[in-house]
C-alpha cells in the first residue's frame, strides 16, 4: 500500500525527507557537519554512443561518469570552516612558489588524504541511517566563501565542491527488499561483493 493510504499507527515508515540528512567529513574532526545547510547526492551519467546506418540510428551504452557534488555550510567560527578548507588545500600540496627551484605540485594521494572520508546519509525521524553514500577518492575542487553585504543579516556561507571517482550506495531499510534488483541493498563496493559478474 502507498504510504498516504495507511494509518500512521500501522507502522508505515515516512518517505525519505530532504531535510533529514547528515554529512561526515573526517577532515573537520566532527561527528558530522552540524553546520551544513545542503548537499547534493552523488549522481552519474552513462554516455550514449551513436551508430548510424543509412537513415537509422542505434545507441549503445558508453562510459559511466560521476558528476561533482556541492555542499553548502555556514561558517560557525568554532570550528572555523574556511581555515579548515584552506588547510585541506594546503595539505593537498598547493602553495605559491617561493623560488624557481620549488617544483612541488598538488598530488591526488595528498588531496584525497587531506579531505578524508566523505559520507552522506539520509536518516529517518529517529536519526537512524536509511541511505548511505560514500565517495571514493574524493578531493576538494572548489571553495566559494560567499560575499559580504552591509544590508544582509544572514550567516556567512561557504560553498564547496567535491570531485570523486565513484560512490558506493548502501540502503539500510527493510523496505528495500524486493523493490530493487533481486533485493540488492549495496552497490559498487570495492570488495567485489556487489559485482554482478564476478570473475569477468
Amino acid at each position: 500500500m502507498a504510504f498516504w493510504t495507511e494509518k500512521l499507527a500501522s507502522g508505515v515508515r515516512d518517505p525519505k525527507r530532504s531535510f533529514r540528512f547528515i554529512i561526515r567529513l573526517t577532515s573537520f574532526n566532527q561527528s558530522h557537519l552540524w553546520f551544513a545547510k545542503s548537499v547534493d547526492k552523488p549522481n552519474w551519467t552513462t554516455n550514449a554512443i551513436e551508430h548510424m546506418y543509412l537513415n537509422h540510428k542505434f545507441n549503445f551504452p558508453g562510459r559511466t561518469e560521476w558528476s561533482p557534488i556541492s555542499c553548502k555550510v555556514v561558517d560557525p567560527v568554532s570550528p572555523d570552516a574556511i581555515s579548515t578548507l584552506a588547510a585541506i588545500t594546503t595539505a593537498a600540496g598547493y602553495h605559491p612558489p617561493t623560488n624557481p627551484g620549488d617544483l612541488t605540485t598538488t598530488a591526488k594521494s595528498l588531496a584525497v588524504g587531506a579531505l578524508g572520508d566523505v559520507v552522506i546519509s539520509q536518516i529517518d525521524w529517529e536519526g537512524n541511517e536509511i541511505e548511505k553514500w560514500t565517495l571514493w577518492n574524493a578531493f576538494l575542487t572548489k571553495v566559494t566563501p560567499g560575499s559580504l553585504d552591509y544590508s544582509a543579516e544572514e550567516m556567512s556561507e561557504i560553498d564547496m565542491e567535491f570531485t570523486y571517482d565513484w560512490a558506493t550506495l548502501e540502503v539500510l531499510t527493510d523496505g528495500a527488499d524486493g523493490t530493487d534488483l533481486a533485493g540488492q541493498t549495496r552497490f559498487w563496493s570495492t570488495d567485489g561483493s556487489t559485482d554482478p559478474y564476478p570473475g569477468n
